[in-house]
């Protein structure tokens, strides 16, 4: 039981910290589409992930929104990926334009 539970909780600390970085990527993004499109995919990918939450804890109705790069479909999980290069993209033209936050 509490196997489950450490790993049921190790994918909500994923999830949370995907958007915590998804933010911050769109938060330090100096270009207005790049930004917009960061916190777009973030968004997308965070309220599908809430959604899903509250359906397996029974907070709301069965809706049938897949878990994000988890749930069986090959479409949903393309869609996950493309949204988390175009993700990629965006912080690596961020943190190349700005070299004083990349610089260790």
């Amino acid at each position: 039981m509490h196997n489950r539970l450490r790993w049921r909780a190790g994918l909500l600390l994923a999830f949370l910290a995907f958007l915590w970085l998804g933010f911050t990527i769109a938060i330090r993004c100096q270009n207005p589409f790049g930004r917009l499109l960061a916190a777009g995919c973030t968004m997308a990918l965070g309220l599908q992930s809430a959604i899903n939450v509250a359906v397996v804890t029974g907070c709301i109705p069965t809706t049938g929104i897949s878990l994000p790069f988890i749930s069986y479909g090959g479409s949903s999980l393309c869609v996950s990926m493309s949204m988390t290069g175009l993700l990629i993209s965006v912080a690596k033209e961020t943190f190349e334009a700005d070299p004083v936050r990349s610089r260790p």
